[in-house]
């Protein structure tokens, strides 16, 4: 049997680098791309979307750019009428625009998945 460290990242080390498992660098990295510092609140998800990656570009760098869109993003038109989503109790085009990439919660997330 061999034992493993758990995943760890330093920041604000005396070097300036931050130091730390490799998934945890990257989700500092995406951060810092951001907002020029790593926001603590990027650590504080329960849930992380996993998109397609690369070896040059990585799924917390395609998470880091959907955070981006979508904080700039104007509210998405819903193509279907507010009745039709009212009497079906379905959730706007925008909030499972947002909830798909950003959700808190499972049920927030199949929510937006289902429609």
């Amino acid at each position: 049997m061999q034992l493993t460290h758990p995943d760890f990242l330093i920041l604000n080390s005396p070097d300036g680098k931050d130091h730390g498992s490799k998934s945890l660098r990257s989700i500092a990295h995406a951060s810092k791309k951001i907002s020029g510092e790593v926001l603590q609140s990027a650590f504080e998800r329960a849930f992380y979307p996993i998109y397609p990656a690369s070896t040059k570009v990585q799924s917390w760098d395609i998470y880091a750019c959907v955070r981006q869109v979508l904080a700039v993003l104007d509210p998405v038109p819903d193509p279907l009428p507010e009745s039709v989503v009212a009497e079906y109790g379905l959730i706007s085009e925008d909030q499972a625009l947002h909830a798909i990439h950003l959700s808190e919660s499972e049920s927030e997330r199949q929510r937006a998945a289902s429609g």
